[in-house]
């Protein structure tokens, strides 16, 4: 009786650890950190409303950009995730910041001379398991207006249809040790 009640405890425990690490994946990217790439930006902390310091682009020069890749990370796999940006805000900030999500399918424009010193939402996005990237850069962007490089945040929604549900805590299996535990408690009453 008292082995069963322990696994039933356990079962227990195990699916709330589970539910919270299949809804709790955040990777962050600084421009710090490994997995952030840049040419043409050079740092900078003129600005408040920072993550750690930021990059921004050389006004006048065309072809500046920034990487940020998550697919090296140990936590990544293929799938839907959450994107948000960060950046300072700034009146010589460009208006139309082109920003490019993935393998170059999908692209979009933010405005950095507003928004400034919190994550913005930039949307879901589905990403393979590798050219898993956002990249920022200043083609777009009007003449002596800076193009800012901070830091890109990717929080894991739901992984995509060719993604073993193996590989990643799932609604699926903690409905399986659901009904594990709930076998235990049936067994109890024989």
């Amino acid at each position: 009786m008292k082995l069963n009640k322990l696994i039933l405890n356990i079962s227990s425990v195990l699916i709330l650890c589970l539910s919270f690490m299949a809804n709790s994946t955040v990777i962050i990217i600084d421009n710090t950190d490994s997995g952030f790439s840049s040419s043409g930006f050079v740092d900078s902390a003129n600005t408040n409303g920072f993550n750690g310091f930021y990059q921004i682009s050389q006004p006048g020069s065309q072809g500046d950009y920034a990487i940020w890749d998550a697919s090296d990370s140990i936590d990544w796999i293929a799938g839907i995730w959450q994107v948000e940006m960060f950046w300072t805000s700034y009146s010589n900030r460009a208006s139309n910041t082109l920003v490019t999500v993935g393998s170059g399918l999908e692209t979009l424009f933010i405005n950095q001379t507003i928004n400034g010193g919190i994550w913005q939402d930039l949307g879901q996005f589905t990403f393979a398991e590798s050219g898993s990237f956002v990249k920022i850069d200043d083609s777009n962007s009007a003449t002596g207006k800076y193009v800012i490089a901070d830091a890109v945040s990717f929080t894991f929604v739901s992984a995509s249809t060719s993604v073993s549900v193996v590989s990643e805590p799932s609604i699926l299996l903690v409905m399986a040790l659901s009904l594990f535990g709930l076998g235990i408690t049936r067994l109890n009453k024989y």
